[in-house]
């Protein structure tokens, strides 16, 4: 890769990284913001829907706003907005105003959900060139960065407005830095093509017209029913995982507590591994051969651990399962832009994929572990897990039948 495109992969990596930074900083503080505030538990849960309730609707604006601004512009001020707001949880004083920062905070962070992606992807199709795997591996660095700063800051007896100040105060530093270079450097439209792909069309070009919908393709253009398995699998496992092993390892196979407590940060570290080192694997294997490869594994990691009771090897399931969660959204998103560049759906197409893949999948993030724990209240939780993780391994190598593929593993 050229240095001036090394430039602004490492700027949109650094917008990455502080997406990943900004709420991971707020989470392991609830505690101390609730008891400053004399929360209750239904209160907070309350104020924690403000996120959600400001991240979707933000998240289908942005979609339409990358169209008639620029994917560009509208990153650069979204990565600036959401780290400047995250100090203001310290000034609230009561439920209201917590919620309405929380609203705030979700609505920037999905307004740069959409646009670094929608960008990170234009970028991938007009360079032929894989980035979105080391980009999202930003992003959990950042959440891992993040969250080892405020165990620090709890550890040293650091208030919330102090940590929270110091974080935005670095956060801006480098959202501020990238930006500037992304304003200035990253493409702005598409690179001239042949002659026939000049009247189907650009993904660089507003005002491009899609083809038909492809064979398998829904009503977006680059949504196809493939692709949106592979985001919700992601998510769905990432969110399974984040909101249960711990109680899994720790109840049900009698794992002690601290062990069960780590396996969290073992398997954020093994998706920002895999997330990183996945674009150079894909330069070398086709996509339907990692995602028959990540189906298998999934199949056979946890649920062997929780059939033979073992602790060692339940720990290692979840890594092996963190390493294949790694790369499913950032895939998704890779071949989704491929079908909308096909379709000449536009920018505005790509960032409403985008959109759409983001929040489908964030609601499985979100409603899948709620949903679990009722299941698991029937059947167990150990049975209800593997029956999730082996249903989605399923439903992943189904997608690389050529009905549900979007394209061959071609060039990104």
């Amino acid at each position: 890769m050229p240095a001036s495109r090394r430039v602004v992969v490492s700027s949109l990596w650094l917008v990455f990284l502080v997406n990943g930074a900004v709420l991971a900083s707020w989470a392991p503080r609830i505690p101390d913001v609730r008891q400053r505030l004399g929360l209750s538990d239904a209160d907070l849960g309350v104020a924690l829907l403000g996120v959600a309730l400001g991240a979707v609707p933000a998240m289908l604006v942005t979609a339409r706003l990358v169209g008639r601004v620029s994917d560009v512009a509208v990153c650069a001020v979204a990565a600036l907005v959401f780290p400047a707001a995250l100090p203001l949880i310290d000034v609230v004083t009561g439920l209201p105003g917590l919620m309405a920062v929380l609203m705030l905070l979700g609505a920037a962070s999905g307004c740069l959900d959409i646009a670094m992606n929608t960008l990170a992807v234009r970028l991938q199709v007009l360079w032929r060139t894989r980035v979105l795997g080391r980009l999202h591996g930003a992003y959990s660095l950042g959440v891992l960065a993040a969250t080892a700063a405020a165990a620090v800051a709890t550890y040293l007896g650091l208030s919330v407005g102090r940590h929270f100040v110091a974080v935005s105060a670095t956060l801006l530093l480098a959202a501020a830095s990238a930006s500037v270079v992304l304003l200035t450097r990253a493409p702005r439209t598409a690179p001239t093509r042949s002659s026939s792909e000049e009247r189907a069309g650009s993904v660089g070009s507003g005002d491009a017209k899609p083809g038909p919908p492809r064979r398998g393709q829904l009503a977006v253009p680059g949504l196809t029913l493939g692709v949106g398995v592979i985001a919700v699998g992601g998510f769905l496992l990432e969110g399974l995982l984040t909101d249960w092993s711990a109680l899994l390892l720790r109840r049900d196979l009698g794992a002690q507590p601290t062990l069960a407590a780590s396996v969290l940060s073992m398997f954020s570290v093994a998706m920002f591994v895999s997330r990183s080192l996945s674009d150079a694997l894909l330069r070398r294997v086709e996509e339907a051969t990692l995602l028959r490869a990540a189906a298998v594994l999934l199949a056979l990691a946890v649920p062997t651990g929780l059939a033979t009771g073992s602790v060692p090897a339940t720990v290692v399931g979840v890594v092996v399962t963190g390493a294949c969660v790694g790369p499913l959204f950032p895939l998704a998103l890779a071949q989704a832009g491929r079908v909308a560049a096909h379709n000449a759906a536009g920018v505005a197409g790509v960032a409403g994929v985008t959109a759409r893949l983001s929040v489908v999948g964030y609601a499985a993030h979100l409603g899948g572990p709620v949903l679990i724990g009722f299941a698991a209240e029937g059947v167990g939780l150990p049975t209800t897990v593997t029956a999730v993780v082996v249903a989605t391994a399923v439903l992943l190598a189904l997608t690389t039948l050529p009905r549900l593929r979007t394209s061959d593993s071609g060039p990104p």
